[in-house]
């Protein structure tokens, strides 16, 4: 039903972004990864990165369907376009937490350790207090055979949530 009101709504408006990442959104809680990357791609097309950088609603709307792209490349395990896509979302907004720590997780999938912990760093650097890439990074540390390190992150993460389950 959903697809089909966003489908009427583009007939209607084909040049509004805000309907395609919506779209786009519904196609990924959906599990149809491929129309999903579609949809944020047409919302890149609409959104040109000058009128991004100019018009700050423009700018998060595309920051948006990038970082959903991303997610859905992930699930597509196209991790080589989900680093380019959440690459792009944080140079469009590069204090938006979130899209560092995809980018860190694409990264680890992608055998690139260090760029995964400098993502996850950026993401705590953006947000203090972000106690998932805090765990992100305590994971990785201990995967890398850091133990010592990784204790240190996840006492961090402890410290601003006493009840994080994963942390433990």
């Amino acid at each position: 039903e959903a697809i089909k009101a966003f489908d009427r709504a583009i007939e209607l408006r084909p040049d509004y972004p805000q309907v395609w990442n919506n779209k786009g959104w519904a196609l990924l809680r959906l599990g149809k990864f491929t129309e999903a990357v579609k949809s944020f791609d047409k919302v890149a097309q609409i959104i040109t990165d000058g009128e991004a950088a100019g018009i700050p609603r423009l700018a998060k709307i595309k920051y948006e369907a990038l970082s959903n792209k991303g997610l859905a490349l992930v699930q597509l395990q196209n991790y080589q376009e989900a680093v380019k896509a959440f690459g792009k979302a944080t140079t469009l907004s590069g204090n938006v937490h979130e899209a560092w720590n995809y980018k860190g997780y694409v990264f680890e999938e992608i055998g690139k350790q260090q760029e995964a912990l400098d993502a996850y760093d950026k993401a705590i650097q953006i947000k203090p207090d972000f106690v998932i890439a805090f765990n992100n990074k305590g994971l990785l540390q201990d995967t890398m055979g850091n133990h010592l390190e990784a204790i240190e992150t996840y006492n961090k993460a402890l410290t601003i949530k006493p009840d994080l389950d994963i942390a433990w």
